[in-house]
């Protein structure tokens, strides 16, 4: 007897478009019931893939362009779900992966590349992308392998000697095109600085740098010699803030000397400010509170736009504050506060640590309440800070300065013997890339350890746990390398 039409029998030349089994006959989709639940399961969740999932030509050629909106497109265009779906995963679906919308994925895979970084970890998490392929590190683990490295070392390279020939294409002299590579290469590693791993984007500057002085001696326009002089000297200021990073005071200062120097032949008072800026936070991570003073002081005098002069005014108290005079700290808060009011958003030429906002001022004057000893509204202004942070557009955050004004959250809630709260409000920070973990930072979580130790309760497992979690957090720390390679480069 036949065992067709009986309940479990297959049909004839019926096959599943996902699997390729036989159809029952009773099937009258395409798929066979484990193939139709997948593709279901499909709908709601990334897949959990195979470790040979990301081993195709196109995710290769995907990560390799270092454009997370082509690692999209691949992973839409995997032969997983065309062989699954018969076409595409759709955009639709990837967006509600991603918690985002349709047409923002549409952005990424067909606009420029995302830079922020705290996108791309998400993003990878949320797709299980492999770490040893991307060109970012996710948190706990190490980026691409040295190979990869040194394939960055080379595109670097290769767009200096582009920018070197773009000079020469101008007729031997230093045209338009030429300045507006330089200003354009400035700005983008100014406003990415702590966004991407520090070391490429230092030697970046360093090979931008060095370009600038090739120029100089060639150029013989007063007008374009005062526009390289300007360029090498936010190269250098570049160079000194990064050095100050990650611990090379003596390195930071020989930066910082040359780009004074740059900043005057430019005749460019906002340089100048910058300048000064950067040598106040050389002296007050050296514990020379009252030559940062000197330095704040100095700047303000050339602070006449952007917003310099809402970060040397806050500096400035917060010097005054850690020299032990509360009163002249507590009026010169007020003038801070009051140049708050003024300032312009979006006024200054390179953005990154050459610009303040009120969210980075707020962290600057939860420092001076706590070192005056008023740890309930340095607690108020701290979390106002991470407020205003949170809020502003991912190109604009300035994510160092949010780290900072974290471990103030962390170190009020201490402060007032809130164990709990401080706790809570230290696990973001602990998230930060070990790449991106900078002397500052280590510092103020060592500050937040001996803090926590200092408490009545200083034996609690839960103050045990916060000071294991920051040795491993300070012990992850990638920066000596850069520091040493930052000394040899003075």
């Amino acid at each position: 007897m036949s065992d067709v039409g009986k309940a479990g029998s297959t049909a004839p030349g019926r096959r599943c478009t996902g699997c390729g089994s036989p159809l029952a006959t009773d099937n009258s989709a395409r798929m066979c019931g484990r193939c139709h639940r997948e593709r279901r399961d499909q709908q709601l969740r990334p897949a959990d893939v195979k470790s040979g999932f990301f081993e195709t030509d196109e995710f290769s050629a995907a990560f390799d362009s270092w454009h997370i909106g082509k690692v999209f497109k691949a992973y839409r265009n995997h032969p997983h779900y065309l062989r699954m779906f018969g076409k595409p995963l759709s955009q639709e679906v990837l967006a509600r992966w991603l918690n985002i919308t349709q047409g923002h994925v549409s952005r990424l895979e067909n606009g420029k590349a995302e830079q922020n970084i705290e996108f791309l970890t998400a993003y990878a998490a949320a797709l299980h992308l492999p770490a040893n392929k991307l060109w970012f590190a996710l948190p706990g683990h190490r980026m691409r392998a040295q190979a990869d490295e040194i394939v960055e070392d080379a595109i670097v390279e290769a767009a200096n000697e582009s920018a070197r020939l773009l000079s020469w294409t101008e007729s031997g002299a230093i045209g338009d095109l030429t300045i507006e590579q330089m200003v354009e290469e400035i700005q983008w590693a100014s406003r990415n600085y702590l966004r991407v791993p520090t070391p490429p984007l230092f030697n970046r500057i360093r090979l931008l740098r060095n370009r600038i002085f090739d120029l100089i001696p060639t150029c013989r326009r007063p007008s374009r010699m005062a526009e390289l002089y300007a360029a090498a000297g936010w190269c250098l200021s570049l160079l000194g803030w990064i050095s100050t990073d990650i611990g090379a005071a003596h390195a930071a200062k020989s930066h910082l000397r040359a780009a004074w120097a740059c900043a005057d032949n430019a005749e460019l008072d906002e340089l100048k400010a910058w300048v000064r800026a950067c040598q106040h936070t050389v002296s007050f991570w050296d514990g020379d509170f009252e030559q940062a003073a000197k330095n704040a002081q100095d700047g303000l005098q050339y602070a006449q736009t952007g917003t310099s002069k809402l970060f040397l005014s806050s500096a400035l108290a917060l010097d005054i504050a850690r020299t032990g005079n509360v009163e002249s700290s507590t009026s010169a808060l007020t003038t801070a506060q009051r140049n708050a009011e003024s300032f312009a958003v979006g006024s200054d030429f390179l953005g990154g640590p050459f610009t303040c906002s009120v969210a980075r001022a707020a962290g600057f004057w939860s420092d001076v309440h706590l070192a005056t000893g008023n740890a309930q509204p340095a607690l108020a202004q701290a979390i106002e800070a991470v407020r205003l942070f949170e809020r502003a557009e991912p190109a604009t955050r300035n994510l160092g300065s949010e780290r900072m004004a974290r471990c103030q959250v962390v170190k009020a809630h201490l402060t007032l013997g809130e164990l709990d709260g401080a706790r809570e409000a230290l696990k973001p920070i602990l998230l930060t890339d070990p790449d991106n973990r900078v002397r500052p930072l280590l510092r103020r979580v060592s500050e937040i350890a001996e803090l926590a130790i200092a408490l009545p309760i200083g034996k609690d497992k839960r103050v045990v746990e916060l000071g294991e979690a920051i040795r491993e957090f300070k012990t992850s720390s990638r920066i000596e390398a850069l520091e040493a390679r930052s000394s040899e480069d003075m």
